[in-house]
């Protein structure tokens, strides 16, 4: 692979991982669904593909899991029996 390939890659795969960071912002953060749940897998499925053939860009996207808590949404308590 030549050079202009690998950058070319490496941006693609940096800008699809924006995205879905931003995507999991919105979503868990103000529970905002910016892009359909089918359009959300399938990039989840292009970076998950990018980072199986090119092992040098890491697997970043595993560590995309949720999103730091909120005060936007009530506290509910559970009453215990």
């Amino acid at each position: 692979m030549i050079k202009s390939e690998i950058k070319e890659v490496k941006n693609s795969y940096k800008k699809k991982l924006n995205d879905l960071k931003k995507f999991n912002h919105s979503y868990y953060n103000n529970d905002k669904s910016l892009i359909s749940d089918a359009d959300y897998d399938l990039l989840k499925k292009e970076i998950n593909n990018l980072e199986k053939k090119y092992i040098e860009l890491g697997n970043l996207s595993q560590e995309l899991v949720g999103a730091p808590l909120t005060n936007k949404f009530n506290v509910i308590t559970s009453k215990c029996f």
